[in-house]
């Protein structure tokens, strides 16, 4: 993954050497926080939130491109959270066959997630990213400051997020975020710098040695299988929704005979701690109709991602069926 990551205020764009030829996406919400920052440059502003994360948002984006006459040689860089970092890169990957963009996230969960990786992404109908490419971006400017304004939930809903890095490959990171739940929900800046760092660094390491998800990449989805066949369903953040599903595999784990009693008991105080939802109330069946449409499923069933310890995941697979029945027995 060649992508430069630096922590930068956004004065450090100027250090990018960026040419006229550059084109910011953003969104609504963004926009009318921080237009006087992108006075400088040709600016896409699009619907915020992530039902406009769709292919009309696509083609409203490459329409402003044709206007603006970008072209190969011409950056854009996508200015916002999950959605617009999801679908900048998609739109980058795509038009002219591909062009050079960047990102810079301004959510917590696009600072340790969403930008990170070269996954690129759009939603369709009621399928959560099932339309996307592989395409890491030039760079990726990172700025706490951003958190500042972030909605209370959107922040939790990112730690979900850094949660899930400890728990599938690092037991002394999650001891590191047990311990210092406090300085984390102050937004303490050297507690914020570390699990940023920390959580990138994970995942960076994971996406060098397995970039088209065929072995380890696979751990990035723990929770993600139920969470996202909640996340459209009940209107839950993202994130938050991944918590729910991180909790379900877990009790699994336990089930299995994998993961300890003793760690899934102290995973629920962590929880507690950090305000994340363990369980919510949803429709079984809507929910097993999504995940058998989940771009993760094969023609038998789906890779389920479990814990063998805290700070080390494994991959099972499971016969729809058998998860029907872990549903049906857990939720």
């Amino acid at each position: 993954m060649n992508t430069e990551v630096f922590f930068e205020d956004f004065s450090g764009l100027a250090k990018r050497n960026l040419s006229s030829e550059v084109v910011f996406i953003t969104d609504e919400h963004l926009y009318q926080l921080y237009s006087h920052l992108l006075t400088p440059f040709s600016t896409i502003v699009i619907e915020s939130g992530e039902d406009h994360k769709v292919w009309a948002s696509v083609e409203y984006v490459i329409e402003q491109l044709l206007k603006l006459g970008v072209h190969r040689k011409s950056l854009i860089v996508g200015f916002g959270g999950g959605m617009v970092t999801d679908l900048t890169g998609f739109v980058a990957s795509v038009y002219m066959r591909g062009i050079n963009f960047a990102l810079i996230p301004t959510s917590l969960l696009g600072m340790v997630d969403a930008a990170i990786g070269g996954k690129t992404a759009i939603n369709f109908k009621s399928f959560k990213n099932i339309i996307g490419t592989f395409s890491p971006p030039k760079w990726i400017l990172l700025d706490e400051q951003w958190l500042n304004t972030l909605p209370e939930e959107a922040y939790r809903s990112g730690l979900s997020e850094v949660l899930k890095y400890a728990l599938i490959t690092n037991n002394r990171f999650y001891q590191w975020i047990y311990e210092n739940t406090d300085k984390i929900l102050k937004k303490e800046p050297s507690a914020v710098r570390y699990f940023i760092e920390q959580s990138q660094l994970i995942k960076r390491n994971i996406v060098e040695t397995d970039p088209y998800e065929k072995a380890e990449r696979k751990w990035l989805n723990f929770g993600h299988t139920l969470g996202h066949a909640i996340e459209n369903q009940n209107k839950l953040p993202h994130g938050l929704a991944v918590a729910v599903g991180m909790m379900f595999a877990s009790e699994i784990s336990v089930r299995m005979g994998l993961l300890k009693q003793t760690e899934l008991d102290i995973l629920k105080k962590n929880y507690q701690a950090l305000n994340l939802p363990s369980s919510v109330s949803f429709d079984k069946e809507l929910a097993l109709k999504a995940i058998f449409n989940d771009k993760k499923r094969t023609s038998s069933g789906v890779d389920f991602i479990l814990l063998k310890s805290v700070g080390e995941a494994v991959t099972h697979h499971f016969m729809f069926l058998e998860l029907k029945q872990w549903i049906d027995d857990l939720c």
